[in-house]
């Protein structure tokens, strides 16, 4: 009898000392949720997973659950002769002193910026920046497609290399993922250089799945940079049927190489390429507009992103406007919505009729809801899939990019915004939002007690979303 039971005994045994070892570690884990410093209700989430699930729970924190890298820090590299394009503290916009206290770059004065939201124009806009490169070129896309456009883009590329452009090319793995292998050959027997993002593999190995780079940026030899909301594929960049409405620009000035230096940085940590501490010189004026560049992800401390469009919200005082695919705030951007919109502020937001993603959607359309009860305004863009990411506030600031209005976008996602200071930025990105406003439908339609319990319930997935 005592051998029959002898193997029971030692897998129950096992199971023990397995099940105490992961509410060891849940409870080591559940310390560092603490220390990140996330939303509370996500905090809770997580620390209740670890306790009451320890084993499914640290294995989910292991591939999911990493929101701050501190190792992977900015370095930034001595930049000369950027004094006189930077405002001195006490007379620069609030908005601009706050992103400095949060150890990001400074507005600088003196760009040239041209934007655009017909594809047909950003892809013409696109190559011209990749024809133009004459000694390094960084292209850094979350999402680079095997289509007309990919190719046409590919093709520059390629081109820029065999003349001997330092071409260096970088897409998101998860983003891009099963595209461009023959592309990727193709460049590198020219001369050029493309990563992929934190592969998949890796990801897993590093917990950092869940940490993509959202950014798309291109920057020639540091004084022109292309970017905005666009990925490279025909829904952004070819005029059509299928296109869909985005934003991105061209800058010329400073802020390029501020641009350029985001993406060294990315090069650093996704190559096995040495980092570049050489100093770096700015180039002259190019023109009057005054742009900050606010990159926000894992690797800086502050949730830049959330905090900026806080700040956007309570320092409204006739409008602010928003345009983003997916609108699933947390509850402090929320809160600020509101509380702009029930102050009487002209609160406008711009979303898709119907975006790419049918849960976001549902989840979605709470929020804009409870916002169209308070006082603000709900465009629904109808002629395809609206995939701009803008914020006006009044007539003094622009923001567009890379981020949406999403859990992804605002604590954990690698994301890249330009903010504008005066009316070089501030005419063109109105002029956007009346066209997409012109061709939207109004409002979000009321809806039963039901249907709004279960509504509600939706909402409680928003932190996954």
């Amino acid at each position: 009898m005592s051998s029959h039971l002898l193997p029971n005994l030692t897998a129950a045994h096992l199971f023990e000392a397995i099940l105490a070892i992961a509410l060891v570690f849940s409870c080591l884990l559940g310390l560092q949720v603490i220390r990140e410093r996330r939303p509370p209700a996500v905090t809770l989430a997580w620390v209740a997973v670890l306790v009451l699930l320890p084993m499914l729970g640290v294995l989910l924190y292991l591939l999911f659950g990493t929101r701050k890298r501190w190792e992977l820090r900015v370095r930034q590299r001595p930049v000369i002769g950027c004094e006189t394009a930077v405002r001195p503290f006490d007379d620069a916009h609030v908005l601009d002193r706050m992103l400095r206290r949060l150890a990001l770059p400074p507005a600088l004065s003196g760009n040239d910026i041209r934007c655009s939201w017909r594809p047909e124009v950003a892809r013409r806009d696109l190559l011209d920046v990749i024809d133009g490169a004459t000694e390094r070129l960084w292209m850094f896309i979350y999402m680079f497609e095997d289509d007309a456009s990919g190719a046409l883009v590919l093709d520059a590329l390629i081109a820029a290399a065999s003349r001997g452009v330092r071409v260096r090319v970088m897409v998101d793995d998860l983003g891009s993922f099963g595209s461009l292998a023959a592309g990727r050959r193709a460049l590198e027997a020219a001369g050029g250089r493309m990563v992929r993002f934190k592969p998949v593999w890796y990801a897993l190995r590093k917990r950092m799945l869940n940490l993509r780079n959202h950014r798309k940026i291109v920057v020639a030899d540091g004084q022109v940079a292309w970017t905005g909301g666009r990925n490279v594929g025909d829904h952004y960049l070819a005029a059509g049927k299928h296109e869909w409405l985005d934003f991105s620009a061209v800058i010329r000035g400073p802020t390029a190489l501020a641009l350029e230096e985001i993406c060294r940085n990315d090069w650093r940590f996704a190559s096995d390429e040495p980092p570049d501490s050489s100093p770096v010189w700015v180039s002259g004026p190019q023109g009057n507009a005054c742009l900050q560049v606010l990159p926000a992800g894992p690797e800086y401390r502050d949730d830049a992103w959330q905090t900026a469009l806080v700040k956007c919200c309570f320092e409204a005082h006739s409008r602010l406007w928003l345009a983003t695919p997916y609108f699933v705030p947390d509850e402090t951007v929320t809160n600020a919505v509101l509380t702009a919109a029930r102050s009487g502020v002209d609160v406008r937001i711009l979303v898709p009729h119907r975006s790419d993603n049918l849960v976001v959607d549902l989840v979605g359309r709470s929020f804009l809801r409870e916002v169209q009860r308070a006082g603000g305004k709900v465009f629904r863009y109808k002629i395809g899939m609206m995939h701009a990411k803008a914020v006006l506030v009044d007539d003094t600031l622009a923001m567009f990019g890379s981020a949406n209005i999403d859990a992804r976008s605002l604590f954990l996602n690698y994301e890249c915004m330009v903010i504008g200071y005066d009316a070089e930025t501030v005419i063109p990105v109105q002029a956007f939002f009346e066209y997409a406003f012109a061709r939207a439908s109004r409002g979000v339609r009321t809806i039963g007690q039901i249907r709004e319990t279960l509504s509600s319930l939706a909402r409680l997935l928003a932190p996954l979303l």
